[in-house]
Parts: C-alpha cells; structure tokens; sequence
C-alpha cells in the first residue's frame, strides 16, 4: 500500500509533466476557487490571470516543499508576509475554499482521481496552509 506522500507525488506527476494537465490544472484552479468563494474574484480584479496562474505554480511548490522539509524556505515567508494582514490582507478562512479548489480541480484534471489520492493532497497541503494562516 501507498503512503499519502506517494500517493500525492504520482498524481501531482501526472499533471506536472503533462504541459496540457498542467496549464489547464492552474488555469481551472482559479474557477473553483471564485466558484467556492466569490469574494475572492476582488482580489484578482486588476490580475493578468495568466502570471497569476504562474505564481501559483510556484507559490505551490513551495507549499509542497514545506510539507516535506517542514521547514519554511525564504520564499515561502516572503509569501506568507506577502498575504498577511500587513500587505494583501488574505484571511485565513480562504485558504480552506483554496484548499478545496485545489482538490476539486485534481479531480477534474484527472477524472480517474479517487478518495485516497484527495486525501494525500489535502495531507501534503495542509502543513503549508496552517503555515500561511499562523503568520496572517
């Protein structure tokens, strides 16, 4: 049996090295996440979507590498300062409609996903949402 952090690595896989998955898998993030909070879509009012959708490629990575160093890189507190209160004034309660999203678009992008498999998201993401909500 697969752990979780397996789990997570192949189906991340699978739509990291398929350039079709993957642009479309942060392109479709964006709409589930307004559909799960509407009052999201203010804070990417004045967005180019497309650069929005490459800084979330990278921002997740440095959530993911939190999960398994659990250990904050330099980049992901510049993020975290970058969405506290002090600057763009993220509140906590978002990051459990982006976790959603995040999960429900893994299902859409890869249709064959099962429960387990979303639950080794939520379990890779979560040390790195608690991270940037702590530091709020």
């Amino acid at each position: 049996m697969q752990d979780n952090e397996e789990l997570f690595q192949l189906s991340f896989n699978q739509i990291l090295f398929d350039s079709v998955k993957r642009t479309q898998f942060f392109e479709k993030f964006y709409t589930n996440f307004i559909d799960q909070a509407p009052d999201v879509k203010a804070y990417f009012s004045k967005s180019d979507m497309q650069q929005q959708s490459k800084i979330l490629r990278q921002s997740f990575l440095y959530v993911i590498e939190f999960s398994t160093t659990n250990k904050p890189t330099t980049r992901l507190k510049e993020l975290a300062e970058l969405h506290s209160r002090k600057q763009l004034n993220i509140p906590p309660e978002l990051y459990e409609h982006w976790l959603n999203a995040m999960l429900k678009t893994v299902g859409e992008i890869n249709p064959d996903t099962d429960g387990g498999t979303i639950e080794a998201w939520r379990e890779v993401l979560l040390p790195g949402i608690e991270y940037m909500k702590k530091h709020y």
